[in-house]
């Protein structure tokens, strides 16, 4: 069976197949929270496939970083698959800032759920991705099936019996951070847009205590 032709969306038909200016789709990726985007875009990629012309795939290279999302038109959920950044520019912020970004756009237009895959992998041993920490103080949640294996891992643990979700156990202490690093695993998650979701303020929590300790570094 032949693989279905790629159909690639643009600025001329982007409104026709899918009701969204091609601007407005290329917001629902993030992409407008990297201040620099418009000079540093490599290149964008958006695309669906004639057997589905519900889900859309966009793919972007800037200077820095890359990102893959799929939008489900019709489910309003857009799900990112992979958000690969430099090692120059890990820890500046450029993730939270994309994802803010990504959450007002959606909101703005009646999206319901951002999901991903917070990975955790290896590269000669070492871990390489750390999206398992990354993604849970950003205000991702995990999946029911998630959070089963997530009790069970604790089982044994000093953490069993007083934390409950991801987010308590990577806030709780340094030492239980580490735990997670070291012993966590890859999960899936969810971001629900509903304003004052638990979500949101998990994402608010963690801006808000970052801000803090930034200013506490420069006095």
């Amino acid at each position: 069976m032949p693989f279905p032709r790629k159909i690639k969306i643009d600025q001329d038909n982007s409104k026709g197949y899918t009701d969204l200016e091609f601007h407005e789709l290329i917001s629902l990726t993030g992409i407008e929270g990297y201040a620099n985007f418009d000079t540093h875009v490599r290149f964008i990629e958006a695309y669906f496939y004639e057997t589905d012309y519900d889900e859309v795939h966009i793919d972007i290279e800037c200077k820095f970083f890359r990102l893959y999302r799929t939008v489900h038109l019709k489910a309003l959920v857009i799900r990112n698959e992979s958000f690969q950044v430099k090692e120059s520019m890990c820890r500046t912020g450029i993730g939270t800032s994309v994802l803010l970004s990504q959450i007002n756009h959606a909101r703005q237009m009646g999206f319901k759920v951002i999901e991903l895959t917070a990975q955790k992998a290896y590269i000669n041993g070492q871990t390489s991705h750390v999206g398992h920490i990354v993604w849970a103080k950003l205000g991702f949640t995990m999946t029911e099936k998630s959070r089963e294996d997530f009790s069970k891992l604790l089982i044994g643990t000093k953490y069993a019996s007083s934390v409950t979700n991801i987010f308590d156990l990577i806030t709780k202490d340094i030492e239980a951070e580490n735990f997670w690093a070291t012993n966590g695993k890859t999960w899936r998650g969810r971001y629900d847009l509903t304003a004052n979701s638990e979500n949101e303020l998990i994402f608010y929590y963690y801006r808000s205590r970052k801000c803090r300790c930034m200013k506490e570094r420069v006095n």
